[in-house]
């Protein structure tokens, strides 16, 4: 079986940890061969020689639009050329005319279209209508895909809930934890000089709108007048 991963939006965070932990659990002694499409930026550390790699070019993985059209006229031809018996989308949506022996499946991870009330803390430019045509190429490519992988069943319950949207079949897969979270605690790990001396709160994330980096900070601040938490807050991210 030929499968062909389209991660060209995986450019940064989970979206990258997603595609490298899922390639690391491929099975060495597989017969499948597999074709990533990828950004440069994603770091792939899997030994399979069923596994070959395609960089794209640098404009379609920045520019979304050129990245939208790359995906609807050239992606098809990659597939009949291939010989792909399944496409997979783990960022979820789906361009072009997929040739009609190639299965489809994709992964729902972003959940950020569907909320309305997150989508407008967004001012209104070029974010929000993203978010916008976001939410109508998701739907469209979880109509047309023949797989859509839910990671929890709280986000299946939502794209059920879309009017007029049929589902061929899904599946609910929870994201796993990485072993690193479990470790000894009788095992003292290397503290970088920056961290506060005493126990700490920590916050992981990119800076965005919908991150809410700014509702934690107010609701800590409320905590810490209260004397409810004596802990300081620690929030990291790239830079």
């Amino acid at each position: 079986m030929k499968i062909m991963i389209n991660a060209l939006s995986a450019r940064r965070g989970g979206g990258q940890t997603y595609i490298q932990h899922l390639l690391e659990h491929f099975p060495e002694n597989s017969m499948d061969e597999v074709v990533i499409l990828a950004p440069q930026a994603l770091k792939l550390s899997s030994k399979s020689f069923n596994i070959r790699r395609l960089n794209a070019p640098e404009v379609i993985i920045e520019n979304p639009f050129f990245r939208a059209l790359w995906e609807l006229f050239y992606l098809p031809k990659l597939l009949k050329k291939n010989g792909s018996d399944i496409l997979f989308c783990p960022g979820g949506s789906v361009s072009g005319n997929i040739p009609k022996n190639c299965k489809v499946v994709v992964t729902f991870q972003n959940m950020l279209p569907f909320d309305l009330v997150q989508r407008k803390k967004y001012p209104f430019g070029y974010m929000r209508f993203r978010n916008w045509y976001l939410k109508k190429k998701l739907l469209k490519g979880m109509g047309e895909s023949d797989l859509v992988i839910f990671i929890s069943k709280y986000a299946e319950s939502v794209i059920k809930l879309e009017r007029g949207l049929k589902l061929k079949h899904t599946v609910v897969i929870p994201h796993g934890i990485d072993p690193i979270f479990k470790r000894d605690l009788q095992l003292e790990l290397p503290r970088p000089s920056w961290l506060p001396d005493s126990e700490y709160l920590l916050y992981v994330s990119i800076l965005d709108v919908y991150k809410a980096q700014l509702e934690v900070i107010e609701s800590y601040n409320l905590l810490k007048k209260e004397g409810k938490i004596d802990k300081k807050l620690v929030l990291v991210g790239p830079e």
